[in-house]
């Protein structure tokens, strides 16, 4: 937790994205490539993946009861969410809403 907390604090107020996954998680593996396509749209962007199976604590903070889930902070602040796959284009929609060059 302490890991988590220290990397969002140390993007100073940007965007980042935290992705809650597993390994045998078919929609997450999906989301997975999904966010590798749109990720150089948004150079400033922090992308956290996070092991959710090996993190049930985490999962129990951020109430993480599906997966994928991702979380959206800027600085310390959670701003957005969502649990499962998107598109591009929907991701991208999503990202762009709290994301500012």
């Amino acid at each position: 937790e302490k890991q988590l907390t220290d990397a969002l604090s140390a993007n100073k107020g940007k965007i980042s994205l935290v992705d809650f996954y597993a390994d045998w998680c078919s929609p997450c593996r999906v989301l997975g490539q999904v966010l590798d396509t749109v990720r150089p749209a948004f150079p400033d962007l922090q992308v956290i993946k996070i092991d959710a199976d090996k993190a049930p604590e985490l999962c129990t903070k951020f109430n993480v009861t599906g997966i994928p889930r991702v979380l959206l902070f800027r600085g310390t602040e959670q701003v957005d969410g969502f649990v499962g796959a998107k598109n591009a284009n929907d991701l991208k929609q999503f990202i762009t809403k709290y994301y500012k060059d």
